[in-house]
This record gives C-alpha cells, sequence and structure tokens, in this order.
C-alpha cells in the first residue's frame, strides 16, 4: 500500500540573526541590531518592565521633576506674599538660624506651614548634601529591611497559628501529657507536634524581636535625616539671603527654597528661574510694593501728612491696567484690584499707618509694618457701624 500524503506542514527554521528591512526607510546599524540579542541579555539602555508597575531603575542621582519643584515654588510664593509683611524685613535680614526661625514663625499657625516646616525646625547641627544623600540611602535600606522582616513575621505567624491549632486539636483535659495531648495519640506524632510548635515558637519571638529592632531603627534613622534635612536647607537658605546679587522678594526666596532639601539652592533657583511665575507680582505683594513705593517718596510732598500722601497717591492709581493672557498673548483692560482693595477699605490703612507712626523703628521697616497691620485690619471681624465707617472714608 502506497504510504499516504503527509498533512504535516513544514516550516522553514527561524532565523534569530534575521531583521526586517524596510524599503521606504533607512535603518541604522542600532535599529538593526540581531535579534539574539534579546533572547540573551537585554542591552544595558533598555528599560525593562520585571512587573506590575515596575521598571528598571534609571541612571543617574534621583532628582526633583519640573512639575514637583513648580508645585512648591508656587505654593512658596503665594504663602511668603501672604505674609510679607510679617516676614519680610527681619528675613531679608537674617544671618544666623535664630534669626531665620524668629523671621519665619509668623508662619507656624499658618494653614500652609507644611510647605516651610524644614525651615522652622529647630537644630543645632550642621549638615551636607552628602550626608543628607548617604543618610537617605542607609533609611532607604533600614525601611526594606523592615518590610521584609514584617513579611516573614507575618509568615512565621501563620505557621505558628497551624501548629498551635494542632495542639488544640489533640488536646485532652486534665491529661497528664505536655500540653495536655491525648495520651493515645503515637507517642512518634505527639513528639512531633510538640517540637515543631516549640520551633515555630522560638522562630516567631525571634523574627518579631527583628521586625522591632528594625522599627526602632528605621525611626532613629528617620528624625535623624529629619534633622540633617532640616540643617542643610536653612544653611542653604542663610547662603541665599547673603548673596546680595539676588532678589530678597517672595519670588526670587522661593526660586531658593522650592528645591531645598533635595537640591542646592543655586540649582533649585537656577531651574525654577526657567519656570514663569504667571501671577507674579501677586496682589499681596504689590500692595507691599505700592506702601513701599508711597513711604520711600515721602518726602517729594513735604506739605503732606503721611495719611493725606497716602490718600493722594491712592486717589491717582489708575482705575483699569492692562492684563495679559496666555496662550493667546491676548491683551485685555480689567479693573485695577490693588487700587480697588486700597481705595475701598482707606480707613483701614490710614489707621494701620496711624498705629505705625507711633512706634520706633528703621524707616527700611516702616512699609512692611504698615502692609502687616492693614492686612491684620482687613481680616478682623466688623460691626455694621465699622461698615459703615469703611464706606465713608471709600475713595473714589
Amino acid at each position: 500500500m502506497a504510504n499516504a500524503p503527509s498533512t504535516k506542514k513544514n516550516f522553514p527554521a527561524v532565523d534569530l540573526n534575521w531583521y526586517p528591512i524596510f524599503p521606504a526607510k533607512k535603518m541604522n546599524a542600532e535599529a538593526r541590531r540581531p535579534l539574539t540579542q534579546f533572547f540573551d541579555s537585554p542591552p544595558e539602555e533598555t528599560s525593562m518592565t520585571f512587573a506590575y508597575g515596575e521598571t528598571a531603575k534609571k541612571r543617574g542621582r534621583p532628582t526633583l521633576d519640573d512639575s514637583t519643584l513648580t508645585g512648591r515654588r508656587d505654593r512658596l510664593v503665594w504663602l511668603l506674599s501672604v505674609v510679607w509683611g510679617d516676614i519680610g524685613w527681619e528675613l531679608s535680614k537674617s544671618k544666623k538660624r535664630e534669626e531665620l526661625y524668629r523671621a519665619l514663625s509668623p508662619l507656624a499657625e499658618h494653614n500652609g506651614r507644611d510647605i516651610v516646616a524644614i525651615f522652622l525646625r529647630s537644630t543645632a547641627i550642621h549638615a551636607n548634601n552628602k550626608e543628607v544623600r548617604k543618610l537617605r540611602k542607609e533609611l532607604g535600606n533600614a525601611v526594606d529591611f523592615m518590610h521584609s522582616a514584617y513579611q516573614q513575621q507575618e509568615a512565621s505567624r501563620r505557621l505558628f497559628q497551624q501548629a498551635e491549632a494542632a495542639i488544640k486539636m489533640h488536646r485532652v483535659d486534665n491529661a497528664q501529657t505536655e500540653f495536655n495531648l491525648d495520651p493515645n495519640l503515637d507517642e512518634t506524632v505527639r513528639a512531633a507536634i510538640v517540637s515543631v510548635y516549640e520551633k515555630r515558637k522560638t522562630d516567631l519571638l525571634k523574627i518579631e524581636s527583628s521586625y522591632a529592632e528594625s522599627c526602632v531603627s528605621q525611626a532613629s534613622l528617620r528624625n535623624e535625616l529629619e534633622e540633617k534635612e532640616s540643617a542643610f536647607a536653612q544653611s542653604e537658605l542663610l547662603d541665599y539671603i547673603d548673596r546680595a546679587k539676588y532678589a530678597r522678594n517672595p519670588l526670587g526666596l522661593a526660586n531658593a527654597m522650592a528645591g531645598l532639601p533635595d537640591l542646592g539652592w543655586s540649582q533649585s533657583h537656577s531651574r525654577c528661574s526657567k519656570i514663569r511665575y504667571i501671577g507674579w507680582p501677586t496682589l499681596w505683594f504689590s500692595e507691599f510694593e505700592t506702601i513701599r513705593h508711597i513711604w520711600e517718596n515721602r518726602e517729594i510732598s513735604p506739605g503732606l501728612s503721611l495719611t493725606e500722601l497716602f490718600r493722594q497717591e491712592v486717589t491717582k492709581m489708575p482705575t483699569k491696567i492692562l492684563c495679559h493672557y496666555e496662550p493667546k498673548a491676548r491683551k485685555i483692560w480689567m479693573p485695577n484690584q490693588l487700587r480697588t482693595r486700597l481705595a475701598d477699605n482707606f480707613r483701614l490703612l490710614r489707621l494701620a499707618i496711624e498705629e505705625t507712626l507711633y512706634a520706633k523703628m528703621h524707616p527700611g521697616q516702616v512699609p512692611f509694618v504698615i502692609t502687616s497691620r492693614f492686612e491684620k485690619n482687613m481680616d478682623k471681624q466688623r460691626t455694621a457701624s465699622e461698615d459703615l465707617l469703611i464706606a465713608h472714608e471709600r475713595l473714589e
């Protein structure tokens, strides 16, 4: 009988050194590497996925991404601007940590204090960025060890619970055996149950002790790291303030502070300066700058009292300003919010000016104090009669 024709298809052997050639596009040598390398070992520059959501770490020292840095910077600009009258004078003059703490103390009770907590932490130690990076690595290793110890503890606890369940299963009340195990149970089995139970109990106690020590270790390292980060950040901020060529205003300070302690102030300032803060200058800082400008030009009108000089200058402010809107770069005339704020509440500004003039202080501090007291007057709860008095002194 003739052999029946075979229905099995013969596929050509696969050549792993084959690579596709696209006539419409030249492929360089790098793109046309043999496929065999992917079956042996991946190239170093290839990013591999090891598990869900887990990828190979990138080379180089980890750093802050621009979005995180910008978010920190923008929060700092807002916070420093809002309290500039309270902190601006002393902060710009700070040379020592004690002076820095005193300057920033008004922020301690503010809602946004978390962003400046590192600058408010009192510490007497000194640290540099290398020490901070080294301690962060040690803390990371300690946290990994703690998590590993916890997993071992849970696995050991489950094994011990199994042994404990076996003891309870074979326990007989008033039995004259170890753990009251059933005396009718085979002696070999009974000895094995006791042996495993004792071993697992010992292992669990040892692992629990190791886990407890790892928790204490990582907590100690975390506290040490927080203190060194604070010391480094505060030293960097004081160094920035000491550099006369840099602006000591909310934006300049925020640019320098945003990256601390992950970056030095110079790198933070350099990167943040390239990222535009759209709302600059803020309404609160513009308010301070207006008060400062009027105060510094008080000698131009010697015949006017300071209160009347402010009344005159606020009245002269334009009622509308030309605003620029991104990204279409449109220009729109909008009401001048700063003039509205000062003119509508001129009574509160007048009271702040009069309160300031009674105190003795450095002339340069006066606009800061006027701004601070004006803001406090604005935040106070008012009665209906006080609202009427404010409306009565409103400037047109």
